[in-house]
């Protein structure tokens, strides 16, 4: 699964079981306690967008599937701009530019965002 959604499943074990660790009781419910990491560069060259998403503190019983809709909308009367964060980010390799013929030897690297010709 994604880094995101990794994180997101120890904050709730964290949370959820051992919210004293945390402090995720009652009385913090809507609190983000902390920011899951970034995500890699939307782009493999030049500008692209990141993301992360925070560890929000939610009642007991919320799952994968609820904490966006059921936690951070309707409890917590987040945006989702709020909830999901995003920034500029700026990749280190060199664009190249021009016309790209796929060939049976091109690979595509779905994680980097750019195509490595064999």
């Amino acid at each position: 699964m994604g880094r995101n959604f990794d994180f997101f499943i120890l904050f709730l074990l964290a949370c959820n079981l051992s919210g004293v660790a945390l402090g995720c009781t009652a009385s913090k419910y809507c609190q983000i306690l902390l920011w899951g990491p970034w995500s890699n560069c939307s782009l493999g060259c030049g500008q692209g967008v990141r993301y992360r998403q925070p560890g929000l503190c939610c009642p007991p019983g919320t799952t994968v599937q609820t904490i966006f809709e059921e936690c951070a909308v309707k409890l917590c009367n987040m945006m989702e701009r709020e909830y999901n964060q995003t920034d500029t980010c700026l990749s280190t390799d060199t664009c190249i530019t021009g016309t790209c013929f796929v060939t049976s030897q091109t690979l595509v690297s779905h994680t980097a965002g750019r195509f490595l010709v064999l």
